[in-house]
């Protein structure tokens, strides 16, 4: 890991050299790519690096000399393992891409997009976000790298003091910090600041939660899409000061030398953080804190609390979102079902065994034949039952909110993930034209019109508490449909939960 931008070269398609862009910050120039301009590694904060500012919030960027030359994408952020795409990690990851049609009049509207990878990985220059396929219908693109894994997300404001009150939210604060300066820089790029949609998956729609519930973004966007993730991955102070305890621990530190973060190599702090994450699942090890000033109070409160204009909200997951996980079959997971759900949800995996039982109808938790009501409990648990509760306490605030779900026939095929191809118009097999046409079209139409509407999504309604409709996207395109899901009210909003008695195991 270095603090080298990467070595992923985009060359321009043209012999033209791209027109200077004149920020209030300094010039920059990216380049001509198929018809279009794009811009890579633009820095939207100061690099967060060295003991005054590690585990810190961001600094707004200050102004450069000369002309920015944005041809390459920037190093993702520190991360256990290799990129494909982009093989330079750096604490200096703050950086953003841009794809337009052009930076003159009349100003376009802006998707900004967040990526997943479970709070631990993943880049904005990940090919399969390339923003190409929505600037052609008119948009502004914007992907961005925010900090993750400890870096991001550690809380430490237990063992290191105030100055570090919202070192469990310096990912979010990151992602603030982008959104200012899309929206002071966006102009000169033909954006439009008062119209931008912020779009995330997994751990991005969680992402996209995290500021739906903060008040520092308040204002800073007008429109969400959330994709398979809502606000589960927030948690509470008793289980971010857990999870930094362990580890401490790992780094064989005493919860009095946290200090020594400070200092520590970044291969050290990712070879803790990759075996905390071995250690228990790391599924929402990381993630947003409510710290009492990023996020003020549990997130469902956040998003009730009146605000006076609450951004159109479009939000679903995947029928199968569990698909891939081998769970509850003979060798199909090394800690067996129950170490397995005690990692996935901490206190909260008895109420997961419960669901289970109910839904299988036995208590043989390894049958093979029980392996789809294991997936269901899981998909639920983890994915719907926080989209649906989203979506409801959005619409009980008196916003306007869609709903969607990803319903293709064979499960595998409408897993984790399934859905981005189609979400961003490619597709990868014969006879998916019609769906990607449907979800492309009506994620476009959001980020246009703040309504998924579209010749294929006509009379979308929105999802209200008391009526929910679900858009169904399905193999043939798309269909209105009713939302099924069994929702345990004793299951808390937040998916993993520990208390402290954990750092004492």
């Amino acid at each position: 890991m270095d603090n080298t931008t990467s070595d992923h070269l985009y060359t321009s398609t043209s012999d033209k050299l791209a027109p200077i862009v004149h920020t209030a910050l300094g010039k920059v120039r990216g380049i001509f790519e198929n018809e279009r301009l794009a811009f890579y590694g633009v820095p939207y904060a100061e690099p967060p690096i060295g003991r005054e500012r590690r585990f810190l919030p961001p600094q707004p960027k200050l102004p450069w000399e000369g002309t920015l030359e944005a041809n390459r994408f920037g190093a993702a952020a520190c991360q256990p393992g290799v990129l494909e795409f982009n093989k330079s990690q750096s604490e200096n990851c703050l950086t953003l891409n841009i794809w337009t049609q052009a930076i003159n009049s009349p100003l376009r509207p802006v998707l900004l997009f967040i990526h997943g990878g479970g709070f631990t990985g993943g880049a904005g220059s990940d090919p399969a976000f390339h923003g190409g396929t929505f600037a052609d219908q008119g948009l502004v693109v914007v992907t961005v790298n925010y900090r993750l894994g400890a870096l991001g997300f550690l809380d430490l404001s237990s063992f290191l003091g105030e100055d570090y009150r919202s070192s469990g939210n310096c990912g979010i604060l990151d992602l603030i910090e982008a959104l200012r300066w899309t929206r002071a820089h966006i102009v000169a790029f033909g954006g439009d600041p008062n119209r931008i949609t912020i779009m995330g998956q997994s751990a991005g729609a969680k992402c996209v939660g995290g500021l739906l519930a903060s008040p520092l973004a308040d204002g800073l966007f007008h429109g969400a899409i959330a994709q398979s993730g809502a606000v589960q991955a927030i948690r509470d102070q008793h289980t971010s000061k857990a999870v930094a305890a362990n580890y401490l621990k790992l780094l064989e530190l005493q919860q009095n030398e946290a200090g020594k973060l400070l200092d520590l190599p970044i291969e050290v702090l990712m070879e803790a953080q990759a075996a905390l994450c071995r250690d228990f699942s790391g599924v929402h090890l990381f993630g947003p804190v409510v710290d009492g000033v990023v996020i003020e109070s549990p997130p469902m409160q956040s998003i009730l609390r009146k605000r006076p204009s609450m951004p159109p909200l479009l939000i679903g997951t995947n029928r199968h979102e569990a698909a891939n996980l081998e769970i509850g079959t003979p060798g199909g997971n090394s800690f067996g079902p129950d170490g397995f759900l005690s990692r996935m949800f901490g206190d909260n995996a008895p109420l997961i065994k419960a669901a289970y039982l109910r839904r299988s109808g036995s208590s043989m938790l390894q049958e093979p034949s029980n392996v789809e009501a294991w997936q269901a409990v899981i998909t639920d648990y983890m994915y719907r039952i926080s989209a649906a509760r989203t979506a409801a306490a959005y619409s009980n605030a008196g916003a306007n909110v869609w709903m969607y779900s990803f319903e293709r026939k064979e499960a595998l095929k409408s897993a984790h993930g399934d859905e981005m191809p189609f979400v961003f118009g490619r597709t990868v097999g014969e006879n998916e034209h019609r769906l990607a046409a449907a979800m492309h079209g009506a994620w476009t139409a959001f980020a246009l019109t703040g309504k998924p509407e579209t010749v294929d999504t006509g009379g979308w309604p929105r999802h209200q508490a008391q009526q929910p409709a679900v858009m169904r996207f399905t193999d043939s395109g798309s269909e209105l449909g009713q939302l099924d899901i069994e929702d345990d009210p004793s299951f808390p909003d937040q998916v993993y939960r520990i208390d402290e008695s954990w750092t004492e195991s």
